[in-house]
């Protein structure tokens, strides 16, 4: 009997002393990580915004092969909506709830199977000249008491799948022009900022060309608020064997500076 009395009085005090360092534990998750993209701010902005290439960079999806997911017909802007729904990481979506052009993204991810769940998604962008410094959050509230335990790992394990979505991002927004469509257009219906060059005809000068003409564009497109009404374009103006001459253009909405 005083085995037992021991037995319980030891249990109570392990009890009593999970409940009260609880307490003292954190409430709140809040899991920073961050990477620098050879890429202009609001190019980098509009390709994590548009959640048509969040499959490129969402770094749970990769978890699961046979994933099914789908977006909203707004793929952009507040209230646009990425749903997943698999086996291994369960179903949920990632919503926008608010949009700061080139400066901030904020998204609830919810989850609903195998069990109930939400936080906050935070992305924030910063330009360092040609480059922009990508930041992403992530914030969520820790039940008392299992979950304030639970926060202790959160760093380590939700920091090591941001930290691989931001190398994806990394890689789809510094590789996405090195890939080219060529299509006929109407220019005379565009409203275009350009820059003419003329290089030796060879990939390695195009590629150079075509990035560094792109990149200055857009620079120059963010500093002045101008909106873009596409994608960028190359436009042939003569090649030959040798050399090609061409305009880097960009098309926007209003070609008035502010």
């Amino acid at each position: 009997m005083k085995i037992l009395r021991v037995l319980l009085l030891i249990f109570g005090v392990i009890m009593v002393s999970f409940l009260l360092i609880a307490i003292f534990l954190p409430s709140k998750s809040i899991v920073n990580r961050e990477i620098i993209i050879d890429k202009p701010l609001e190019e980098v902005f509009n390709n994590a915004e548009d959640l048509n290439n969040f499959a490129q960079w969402n770094p749970w999806i990769t978890y699961e092969k046979q994933l099914k997911t789908e977006v909203s017909s707004n793929s952009k802007g507040s209230g646009s909506k990425f749903s997943w729904d698999g086996d291994t990481i369960g179903t949920g979506y990632l919503q926008r709830i608010s949009i700061q052009k080139n400066k901030q993204i904020e998204s609830d991810m919810v989850f609903l199977k195998p069990w109930e769940a939400k936080s906050k998604d935070i992305v924030r962008f910063e330009s360092q000249g040609n480059k922009t410094k990508v930041t992403w959050t992530n914030e969520m509230d820790l039940p008392y008491p299992i979950g304030r335990y639970m926060g202790l790992a959160m760093d380590e394990m939700i920091g090591r799948d941001l930290t691989k979505g931001l190398e994806s991002l990394k890689k789809f927004c510094e590789n996405i022009a090195n890939t080219f469509e060529i299509s006929l257009i109407d220019l005379n219906t565009l409203q275009l900022y350009y820059i003419n060059d003329n290089i030796t005809l060879s990939p390695d000068a195009i590629q150079l060309a075509l990035g560094k003409n792109y990149s200055e564009l857009m620079e120059f497109i963010s500093k002045n608020s101008i909106k873009m009404a596409g994608a960028p374009i190359a436009i042939n103006n003569k090649y030959d064997q040798k050399t090609w001459n061409f305009d880097a253009a960009v098309p926007v909405i209003d070609n008035k500076l502010k």
